[in-house]
């Protein structure tokens, strides 16, 4: 008896065309030609966030794990270099105002080494919404873009930052507007102020839509630890109260992955997938 069915051969991946129709562009993201529909997203997200979870925790525990060796060098340094200033400076001012200076600067060094983790993160998602095969070691590949990534992350945090003085509203319009500007530096390899005006260009096109479905998002976020708050308010047993938090982790190992897939295929809408990102 032969089997009517036989397996495929070729990889599943081996023929990964970006520029499909079904994605986006940048051209047409600026015309405002893309799908940003609320249902349909997170629908397309869902599905494909099963088969993904593992390699995108196994990600997220990469960039944890990097991010707190960066920390602990950090404040490693600052207290060093504190401590001889406290000692090479007799000037009361000049002891008050290197420490500020040496704070900055560690925080500064902080932005920017780990701004591409977080992008080699959200790139996980990026990929997996356009079919390419995932790694999780991928998170660390953006480490060769830290000037632009790290630029446009100082640059746009400042500016969102500076627009509080003025109003919440320029804030929150800036905060959505810039949040792809990263990934479009990255992605693209645009200079900072194009990937920064690009990003906020394409996001205007659709804003409202944008802005609901991360009110969304946080919405689910906060929803997974409601219960475990409300016990604790309302001071019940501490076995309940373990409990209803046990629960809210079990969901959070479905929500985080669920929610970088999201931005995957919300990035793949707005701005394409150039061809090497997928490889």
């Amino acid at each position: 008896m032969t089997d009517i069915y036989q397996a495929p051969k070729a990889s599943l991946f081996e023929h990964i065309d970006t520029n499909s129709a079904q994605y986006g562009s940048i051209e047409a993201g600026l015309r405002g030609d893309y799908e940003l529909s609320i249902g349909a997203i997170f629908t397309e997200a869902w599905a494909r966030t099963k088969g993904a979870k593992t390699k995108i925790w196994l990600g997220l525990l990469l960039c944890w794990v990097i991010n707190t060796a960066i920390s602990f060098g950090a404040q490693m340094f600052m207290a060093v270099f504190i401590g001889l200033g406290a000692v090479a400076f007799d000037d009361p001012m000049l002891q008050a105002v290197v420490p500020a200076v040496l704070s900055f600067l560690t925080i500064a060094v902080m932005f920017f080494a780990t701004a591409p983790l977080m992008v080699g993160l959200l790139m996980l998602g990026v990929r997996r919404a356009v079919d390419a095969p995932l790694h999780a070691t991928s998170v660390v590949n953006y480490f060769g873009k830290i000037l632009r990534i790290g630029g446009t992350y100082l640059l746009s945090t400042l500016l969102i930052w500076l627009s509080l003085l003025l109003f919440i509203l320029p804030a929150i319009y800036l905060g959505i507007a810039y949040f792809m500007a990263t990934l479009v530096a990255a992605e693209k390899d645009m200079p900072v102020w194009q990937a920064m005006e690009t990003s906020r260009k394409i996001t205007t096109k659709k804003w409202f839509s944008f802005f609901g479905i991360f009110i969304l998002l946080m919405l689910c976020y906060l929803a997974l630890f409601l219960p475990g708050m409300v016990a604790i308010v309302a001071s019940t047993p501490w076995y309940v109260i373990t409990l209803a938090f046990f629960a809210g982790f079990i969901g959070l190992l479905w929500f985080l992955p669920f929610a970088v897939v999201t931005i995957g295929v919300m990035y793949r809408n707005m701005f394409g997938c150039e061809p090497a990102s997928a490889q």
